[in-house]
């Protein structure tokens, strides 16, 4: 997984494709990516969570209300879980690359 700096991408200004809202609780929610899609933001609401791509054992953090995004190989999976509660959701967004 690499977490890059996307304004430095042609794409950057693209509308994303497909979005996501997760509820997800404190137990890991999978969410199957298009298999086109090359890019995600994230974006948690409510709560901090904690996201792997493809089960992965490697756990990575978001704190609420920021937005990374990530570069994913095609045909991703993304698991996501709440650290602390079981309200808040995470928004994530497709991109094409």
């Amino acid at each position: 997984m690499i977490i890059d700096d996307v304004r430095v991408h042609p794409g950057y200004y693209n509308t994303p494709g497909n979005a996501y809202a997760i509820d997800p609780g404190q137990t890991y929610t999978s969410q199957v990516l298009s298999s086109h899609c090359r890019r995600i933001s994230i974006h948690p609401s409510g709560h901090d969570c904690f996201f792997k791509l493809n089960g992965s054992s490697a756990e990575h953090f978001i704190k609420t209300d920021e937005r990374e995004y990530i570069t994913v190989p095609e045909g991703s999976t993304i698991q996501i879980k709440l650290v602390s509660s079981n309200s808040g959701t995470v928004y994530i967004s497709e991109y094409e690359w």
